[in-house]
């Protein structure tokens, strides 16, 4: 009998998740998703830094293709003009038309995805 009893007792004292540790636990997932978030979105984020390196990719890749023709341009003539490497400029595609390029300036807008690329031009201009 001295069994059964300290067995119910046990039973009557046994308690689940009480409301305050419900409460608690939501409020830590609360400051956790906060923190998540904010380092996703902030401006040194995973999102702009992402954007920031295709961005920096594309320059990349556009800078690379109009040294290549570039240098075709100058491979083709003995003393390439403005005009030979624009022409070698639409043969790669980096540009469709001569408006593309400041003559100018030497500044070379490229198709998309669009980026203004300086100083390729300056030996010509």
């Amino acid at each position: 009998m001295l069994f059964n009893k300290y067995n119910h007792m046990n039973i009557n004292n046994q308690s689940g998740i009480t409301i305050v540790a419900l409460v608690i636990t939501i409020i830590v997932l609360i400051i956790l998703a906060g923190i998540s978030i904010g380092s996703i979105t902030n401006d040194n984020g995973i999102i702009n830094q992402a954007t920031n390196a295709k961005n920096d990719m594309q320059y990349q890749q556009w800078s690379e293709q109009i040294d290549t023709a570039i240098i075709d341009a100058e491979s083709k003539n003995v003393n390439p003009t403005i005009n030979d490497v624009i022409e070698e400029l639409k043969k790669k595609d980096v540009i469709d038309n001569d408006d593309q390029v400041n003559k100018t300036t030497g500044a070379i807008t490229t198709n998309e995805p669009t980026c203004t690329i300086e100083g390729k031009l300056d030996d010509y201009l």
